[in-house]
């Protein structure tokens, strides 16, 4: 029997077969906007089902007795409910529009509005490919504009119901400073009314000063996708994303760190647009470096983009992509678990998430405590052994060693077991003491 990680690989790169049941598919909007959302032993698993790649999939769904079944070639794999339609879908505002095109229910708990549905850039010629952003709107299923009490009206319906956080994204409307601030305000009118977690979504703006403007209307966690780091990809796929390159999304990156924290600062990378695998991990590798998580997703073709016709990557090199980024996202202490809100904090599009869990439950990682509060959890556990359990030192083990020190957090699953400090000695030699495991983890 094929394991939850490696099933959730697989639909989202064959897709399934819903043949002729009714079922609510989502088939526009941005990010990988066409399907619907499954769920199985605890799994929120968003699928492609009518892109045209979809026909060919093994996978198909059979409806007996009021039931869903997962079926592959013939043979029933398991069970799957689909999610309840929110209540909220069927609420109108005072003008009459349906709160279901104001807002929707992302994964298991999060809402997901892109505030202005329309990008100048598409308009131009200049915009991402794989980008579904007007389709919804074509199709009458959202609206051009979201207002900020509208967006908190329903993020205020959607939190009766379940509902923790919000993302935020935006079509590129009108010059930096115009997004941002509308982002902002946007957020300000959900985090007064609801206190939801928000994270927002926007390009690098030319005025990086903007970020703390979001930071001051109560922004969480922020996106800022570069999709790609292969520069020939990026200017085939994103001609306005590529114009910005590398340097300026790291540079962006570098300062919404220092004012967002690690690990709430995200940035999707889409595997399937002809990059390597080399080069997406080595994008995960700087990312990482960074403190931003790198929020991996198969290609979505999107019906009525110029990417429709594209097939996701295969399984297999999925898992491949998986395994490695979850190894540098342990070594670099980074956890989609971690993420206040949104993209990354709902694992429904991607399943890094399930990589990251099953890596935790079976290794012992070190990673280089670099915050405050970790290296806090350092001296912690050294207190704990040398002070309280062996006596060696009364009062406190901290000594001039520590401010020049590496300092190293060992982690089996979610727990911190011991630690350990490097310091330099001169003459090639790098010296390590301090070592430290909480009685609990030894042996």
């Amino acid at each position: 029997m094929i394991d939850d990680r490696l099933l959730k690989v697989e639909l989202q790169s064959l897709g399934v077969r819903v043949n002729d049941l009714h079922l609510s598919v989502r088939q526009g909007g941005a990010g990988p906007a066409e399907g619907a959302v499954i769920l199985f032993d605890g799994h929120h698993v968003s699928i492609p089902l009518r892109s045209p790649f979809v026909v060919r999939s093994p996978y198909y769904l059979e409806k007996q007795s009021g039931r869903y079944l997962l079926v592959r070639d013939r043979e029933r794999i398991k069970e799957i409910w689909l999610p309840k339609t929110p209540g909220f879908y069927s609420k109108h505002t005072r003008e009459g529009i349906p709160y279901y095109q104001i807002a929707l229910l992302h994964g298991e708990d999060c809402l997901g509005s892109t505030v202005v549905q329309t990008c100048l850039y598409q308009d131009e010629g200049r915009g991402c490919k794989f980008c579904g952003i007007s389709e919804s709107l074509n199709s009458k299923k959202t609206i051009a504009r979201k207002t900020p009490s509208h967006l908190a009206e329903v993020a205020e319906a959607a939190k009766s119901e379940g509902v923790r956080h919000a993302v935020l994204t935006s079509g590129c409307w009108g010059d930096d400073s115009s997004v941002i601030y509308y982002l902002a305000d946007c957020t300000r009118a959900i985090k007064q009314r609801t206190g939801l977690k928000v994270q927002a979504q926007f390009n690098p703006p030319a005025n990086l000063d903007l970020l703390s403007v979001l930071k001051e209307a109560g922004v969480d966690t922020v996106g800022i996708n570069i999709e790609s780091f292969e520069p020939s990809v990026l200017k085939e796929v994103s001609p306005h994303k590529a114009r910005v390159g590398q340097e300026g999304y790291r540079r962006c990156w570098q300062e919404a760190v220092r004012i967002f924290g690690r690990n709430q600062v995200i940035s999707f990378l889409i595997a399937g647009l002809g990059e390597s695998s080399q080069s997406l991990i080595r994008g995960c590798e700087q990312l990482a470096e960074l403190g931003v998580y790198p929020h991996i997703v198969p290609l979505r073709p999107i019906p009525g983009t110029e990417m429709a016709g594209r097939k996701p990557p295969a399984p297999a090199r999925m898992e491949q992509i998986y395994e490695r980024a979850a190894y540098v996202l342990k070594t670099a202490g980074l956890s989609w678990r971690m993420i206040a809100a949104g993209c990354g904090r709902c694992p429904a599009c991607s399943a890094l998430a399930e990589f990251e869990d099953h890596l935790a439950e079976k290794d012992i990682t070190c990673q280089i405590a670099r915050t405050k509060d970790e290296l806090n959890t350092c001296y912690q556990i050294r207190h704990q052994v040398f002070v309280k359990e062996q006596g060696i030192f009364k009062g406190s083990d901290q000594d001039e060693e520590d401010p020049q020190a590496i300092h190293l957090l060992a982690r089996g699953g979610s727990e911190v077991q011991g630690t350990v400090r490097l310091h330099w000695k001169g003459d090639g030699q790098w010296w390590g003491s301090r070592l430290a495991v909480l009685p609990e983890f030894r042996g």
